[in-house]
């Protein structure tokens, strides 16, 4: 029997990143908040993440929208190009 699919939508794509601080930055293609469960693909450390901070031009928000450029904090090694999906 075949397992069920969960539906993940693009909501960004890193464009730039920080190895030394654990720091990415995103292009939003849709809207995230704190505490959204983030899937990072692209390569061979796809890995998932619970947005715990972001920042838009150096300020702490709790919400983004399509078309922002966010700083967020990961501990998973991502690469630029890689595309974010949220469930």
């Amino acid at each position: 029997m075949a397992e069920a699919k969960t539906k993940k939508n693009l909501v960004g794509k890193v464009t730039h990143l920080y190895h030394k601080i654990g720091v990415v930055i995103v292009k939003l293609s849709g809207s995230v908040s704190v505490g959204d469960t983030l899937y990072f693909e692209g390569g061979e450390h796809n890995f998932g993440e619970k947005i715990s901070s972001m920042q838009i031009d150096r300020k702490d928000v709790s919400f983004a929208k399509k078309g922002d450029d966010v700083g967020m904090k990961v501990s998973g090694h991502a690469r630029e190009g890689d595309k974010i999906y949220k469930e």
